[in-house]
This record gives structure tokens, C-alpha cells and sequence, in this order.
């Protein structure tokens, strides 16, 4: 079963590249397979075997290529359109590169309410790990069943007693860095449940100072967080 749905996402993948990200001469000499067969993948026509597939899937884990896809993701979100170009090929890849970075005992995925629930919802399910939920102070459920933090702001950030076990590995990923007081607060609810954040993934920044202001104010290394678009 693995094998057939790593070969789909092969397949899934040459499909988003295609889509205005790199040609299928491109591909081929990125993976040493023709480009007749990588056609005949995306396709449906062909199926790549093991081998082929890892080489396919590979090009998922540069930088430059998640770079690409999440540009197409948030090009006219960022124009003020409000939409995501959330399809699923371009949900697959990223699942695909977070699976990759992420580190093997990773417990749980944690986001807010935001624009970017869908993706991290997708990434949960791709990597078989719960998602936890974290809400602002326009969803207040009940407070007795909630870990709750107020910041200097009174901005409030809660969470459902049970979401999170002391010692639970986690990562968050969240739309952008840019606010670093919501950043604070995000990172200190999840703490002061008693998780650990391993890797913190922002889908993209418009402010180059924002990982170094992170970093000084979390006190967590530069290498914990991935950026995966900044926008020029």
C-alpha cells in the first residue's frame, strides 16, 4: 500500500512542477529519467517503480522547488484575493517536504485558526499525527477546559486541556512569522502545556528581520525554522 502511494505522489508531483515550475526536459535531467516516461507518470499511463519514484519524490525536498509551489500557493492571496490556490497536488508536495524535514518522533502538529489550518490539516493526516488546534480571543469555548495566556497586549491564545501531554514533541505551522508578538504568545501557550517545539514552519515572511527578531525573542536556533516562501 506505501508503495502504490508514494507512486501516486510521484505522480502528483511531476503534475505540480509541470504547472508552470519546471518542464519536463528540466525534470529529466533533475532525475535522470526521460521525460517520455515522467509524461507517461503524470499521466496515469505508466507507474515508476521504487527506484524511480525516490528520485521523483527527492526534488520535493529542495528548498527551491517548495519555494516555487508556495509562491503559486500565495500569489493571489497576497494581492488581496483572500484565496490560497490550495489544490491538492499543491498540498501533497508540501506534505511531502514537511514529512521529510520533520523529525521521526514528532507527536503532534499544532496551528491557530487561520488561513493555513487546511494545509496543516493535510499535513497531519500525511504524516499520521494529530492536529491541535490553538484559538484566539474570537472562539472562546469553555474556559475551565482551556489552558489560557494573556500577554502584555491582553491579546489571549487558548487551548483545550487535554490537546497537548507533557512531553509531547511538536511542530508549528503557521501562516507568517511577521507578528512576533503572536509568535510569543503562540510559542509560550504550547510550552507552558508542557510540549516541546522541535520545528516551527511559516508557509511565508515579508519581513527579512522576522527570523532573526524570532530567534533573539524564543531564544530558539535559526535552524529550527523554515520559512518555505519569503517574498522579495
Amino acid at each position: 500500500m506505501a508503495e502504490i502511494e508514494d507512486a501516486i505522489a510521484a505522480a502528483n508531483l511531476i503534475r505540480v512542477l509541470r504547472n508552470g515550475i519546471l518542464t519536463y526536459m528540466e525534470i529529466a535531467k533533475l532525475t535522470g529519467i526521460p521525460s517520455g516516461l515522467l509524461s507517461k507518470y503524470a499521466s496515469g499511463k505508466a507507474i515508476p517503480n521504487k527506484s524511480k519514484v525516490e528520485r521523483i519524490l527527492r526534488l520535493a525536498t529542495a528548498n527551491w522547488i517548495i519555494s516555487k509551489v508556495v509562491q503559486n500557493i500565495v500569489r493571489d492571496y497576497l494581492n488581496g484575493n483572500d484565496q490560497m490556490n490550495l489544490t491538492p497536488e499543491n498540498l501533497r508536495l508540501l506534505s511531502i517536504y514537511i514529512k521529510f524535514q520533520c523529525n521521526k518522533n514528532i507527536d503532534k502538529i499544532v496551528t491557530t485558526i487561520s488561513p493555513v489550518t487546511v494545509i496543516a490539516s493535510y499535513i497531519s493526516n500525511a504524516l499520521d499525527k494529530p492536529l491541535v488546534l490553538v484559538y484566539d480571543e474570537q472562539y472562546m469555548p469553555l474556559k475551565d477546559s482551556l489552558i489560557l495566556y494573556l500577554d502584555e497586549y491582553n491579546k489571549t491564545f487558548h487551548i483545550s486541556r487535554k490537546a497537548l501531554n507533557f512531553g509531547d514533541r511538536v511542530i508549528i505551522f503557521e501562516e507568517k512569522p511577521d507578528d512576533i508578538t503572536r509568535q510569543l504568545l503562540l510559542y509560550k501557550l504550547v510550552v507552558n502545556a508542557g510540549a516541546i517545539v522541535d520545528r516551527m514552519f511559516y508557509l511565508y515572511s515579508t519581513n527579512k528581520l522576522s527570523v532573526k527578531k524570532i530567534t533573539n525573542v524564543l531564544k530558539i536556533k535559526s535552524k529550527n525554522i523554515t520559512i518555505l516562501y519569503k517574498v522579495s
